[in-house]
């Protein structure tokens, strides 16, 4: 189900607000073999999460389909990286989960993209991401 202009940037807002209290990347190895080869540290992976906005929504919120507790709904958005003159569309999917302190953002999908992604805001100029 699509949400509207206002609904992702609320969500965005809020998800940039949890991730500066926790921020867990989902230790799956995809996510994991994705940062090796790309070069992408923790910090560069959070700063990605951080620096996301409304056009780089892809869908959302969704059913987790993992199905697990003290989890939200997830948001799916996409993000060009560039590394040496190289692109690569990373497939980004996040929710929010309770910590001990509260709420964190726990991203779930750090990966390369395995197909083409559709923007919901597409025509919108979405910038790339050059890597450290």
């Amino acid at each position: 189900m699509a949400a509207d202009r206002k609904k992702v940037s609320q969500y965005l807002a809020l998800t940039k607000s949890f991730a500066q209290n926790e921020f867990v990347i989902a230790p799956r190895s995809k996510n994991m073999q994705f940062m090796l080869d790309w070069g992408i540290d923790f910090d560069t992976a959070k700063d990605t999460v951080l620096g996301l906005k409304t056009c780089d929504y892809v869908d959302g919120p969704c059913a987790d389909d993992k199905h697990l507790p003290d989890r939200n709904d997830v948001w799916v958005f996409g993000k060009t990286l560039r590394c040496d003159g190289q692109d690569v569309e990373a497939y980004i999917k996040v929710t929010h989960s309770k910590t001990a302190g509260g709420f964190g953002c726990l991203c779930i999908s750090f990966h390369e993209s395995e197909r083409p992604l559709v923007y919901e805001f597409g025509g919108e100029q979405r910038e790339v991401y050059v890597l450290p």
